[in-house]
């Protein structure tokens, strides 16, 4: 867990294909405020086999559009944690 900690603090992306839980999948993205501070985040899970290197980039792709809209409305609404 603690290599996996340190990639996600370097990457800015959580992967968990199956190794905490064979069959389970999960790919998350911090959401900061406007000082860049994480305050959520934004995942997504599914069960299945590993998923492959082009699928998880594929859907980091959408995880971060999607955290970026929320950091955008968190800034409008001037919310910092």
């Amino acid at each position: 867990l603690e290599i996996m900690l340190r990639a996600s603090r370097k990457s800015g992306l959580g992967v968990n294909n199956g190794v905490v839980v064979p069959g389970v999948n999960i790919i998350g993205v911090p959401v900061v405020d406007s000082l860049g501070q994480p305050f959520a985040s934004v995942s997504v899970g599914m069960a299945g086999a590993p998923l492959t290197a082009s699928r998880v980039r594929e859907i980091a792709e959408t995880l971060r559009h999607e955290s970026s809209e929320l950091s955008l409305a968190a800034a409008r609404l001037k919310l910092v944690i």
